[in-house]
């Protein structure tokens, strides 16, 4: 990864808490922070969310240039009802909110900043 990349990770309901991926998500993420200049989280399932973070945090609160940002479970539906096949998905992100446009359809998101260093 070379300098002044970004990495975007999705972490989502089977990621979470009692998952049994959150050892290598901690590795990765660690490794990713030591690679970028900046790592963003984009996390999703709701309570799973919480619990996640609420068991990593202590760990993850020590990398400087990791941000994590949670997508509310009706966000998550709602984008999930964008859904189709053959879609053309278009996505605009500015000051904090995240638009997206499927046809006729538009969803704006905001998702909630959990960590950001």
């Amino acid at each position: 990864m070379a300098v002044g990349e970004q990495l975007a990770l999705q972490l989502g309901p089977a990621c979470g808490a009692g998952g049994g991926g959150d050892g290598f998500q901690v590795r990765l993420l660690r490794r990713a922070a030591g690679k970028a200049d900046e790592v963003i989280v984009l996390a999703y399932g709701g309570r799973t969310v919480d619990i996640w973070w609420q068991k990593e945090s202590a760990t993850l609160s020590r990398l400087q240039n990791l941000k994590i940002h949670s997508l509310s479970v009706e966000s998550s539906r709602a984008l999930a009802g964008l859904a189709e096949r053959s879609m053309e998905l278009g996505c605009t992100i500015q000051d904090g909110e995240i638009w997206f446009s499927a046809g006729e359809k538009t969803l704006s998101i905001i998702p909630e900043t959990i960590f950001s260093n």
